[in-house]
């Protein structure tokens, strides 16, 4: 890897500006870091549970969300149903799209 003038000190701060993500090329090779893998594969199997696909149209917006948004301690005593476990597995890591070989996630 050669030089760069603008690189931080430090290993954390190294870290992040050689692993940055550009939206027009590759991130620079980190070369004591190998790529994550965008999946988990497990040793064992494990089973699977077909979720129903998230909502991901339509809905209230961002804006008045975030006004409406309140902390509550109080919670149901029944389970989520398999509808609302995969609208919320989306919104935390549910892949947006994919361009050139990169997944964009909901959260990052």
């Amino acid at each position: 890897m050669e030089y760069d003038q603008n690189r931080p000190e430090g290993i954390g701060p190294g870290y992040q500006y050689d692993t940055k993500y550009y939206r027009d090329r590759r991130p620079p090779v980190c070369a004591w870091a190998g790529p994550t893998p965008p999946f988990k594969r497990y040793a064992d199997p494990v089973a699977r549970i077909a979720l129903p696909r998230p909502v991901t149209t339509g809905g209230a917006g961002l804006w008045e969300t975030i006004g409406a948004r309140r902390s509550k301690r109080v919670y149901a005593a029944e389970s989520l149903s398999l509808a609302d476990l995969s609208q919320l597995l989306w919104a935390i890591q549910g892949i947006t799209g994919e361009r050139d070989g990169f997944r964009f996630r909901a959260a990052g």
